[in-house]
This record gives structure tokens, C-alpha cells and sequence, in this order.
């Protein structure tokens, strides 16, 4: 098993699960809609681009759940909404750039592409970096920007 190939694939999916996150926000929290587009068309590009160069089993196969040395840590819990962000916009860019090292050694011109795509994201966190991000509720819940609450008027489902 290429250790590479591990790196590629852990990183590809940090990538891709921090996009989700941030995209989640910016759909439900009304921050600005054109960027939910964004971020799911950039989300798309850079999935389609790594699974051109590495096959879904050439990449599951390098996984070693098991033995991960990683998968106990959990990470600082994130208050509101505005830390989950920045602390999405932050995986998210560490992720492209261990992707475009780690699998352009793997793939000659590779990383090139994956860098045309991080800059993309490079814009699109600087738009993400003013957004005040909104109360959310959802289901009688509130997740505001400093706590989450109980809504007073939960209803009924």
C-alpha cells in the first residue's frame, strides 16, 4: 500500500467533506446564494479532476481505517456557526495544497490543475471571510452565532 496513495485519498476526502460543510452553511444560512453555487461547482470540479487521475478503488484500497493513527482525534468543538466556517475554510486549504504536492508526485501535470482549482477557492474563501453568518433555525433549534438554544415556539412534528 502506497503511503502516498493514503495521503491522496484522506486528503481528497477531507476536501470534499469540508466543501460540503462549508457549502451547508452558506445554503441554510442565507449568507450570499451565488456562493452555495460556488462551492458546490468547486466541490464538483475537484472530485471529477482527482477521479480522472485515481480510480474510487485504487483510492478506497489505500484506506486503513483500522490503524489510522488519525482517527482518534476529534478536534476543538466549534461553537457557532462563524467558527465552523473559518475552521472549514482552513481544512479546506490545507487539503488542496497536500493534494496538489502529495498527488502531483503521483501524476505528472496533475499538480498544476489542482492548483488552478485552490486559487478558485482562495477567491471564494475571501467572499466567505466577510459574511456574517445569520441564525439558523431548524426543527424548534437555533444555532445562532455565539450558542446553541431551544427555540421558545419549537413546534410539533
Amino acid at each position: 500500500m502506497s503511503v502516498r496513495l493514503r495521503i491522496v485519498d484522506a486528503n481528497f476526502n477531507r476536501l470534499r467533506e469540508g466543501l460540503r460543510v462549508l457549502e451547508e452553511i452558506v445554503r441554510f444560512g442565507g449568507v450570499r446564494p451565488a456562493l452555495t453555487a460556488d462551492l458546490r461547482a468547486l466541490r464538483h470540479r475537484i472530485s471529477t479532476l482527482i477521479l480522472q487521475h485515481f480510480s474510487r478503488s485504487e483510492l478506497l484500497g489505500s484506506r486503513n481505517t483500522e490503524q489510522d493513527p488519525g482517527r482518534e482525534f476529534s478536534g476543538e468543538p466549534k461553537n457557532n456557526l462563524q467558527d465552523l466556517l473559518t475552521a472549514n475554510c482552513l481544512r479546506v486549504a490545507e487539503a488542496f495544497r497536500t493534494l496538489e504536492e502529495v498527488a502531483g508526485s503521483l501524476r505528472p501535470g496533475l499538480a498544476e490543475k489542482i492548483q488552478a482549482i485552490r486559487f478558485s477557492f482562495y477567491r471564494i474563501e475571501k467572499d466567505l471571510a466577510g459574511a456574517d453568518v445569520p441564525e439558523i433555525k431548524l426543527r424548534g433549534i437555533t444555532l445562532g452565532k455565539n450558542k446553541m438554544k431551544e427555540s421558545k415556539n419549537r413546534k410539533t412534528t
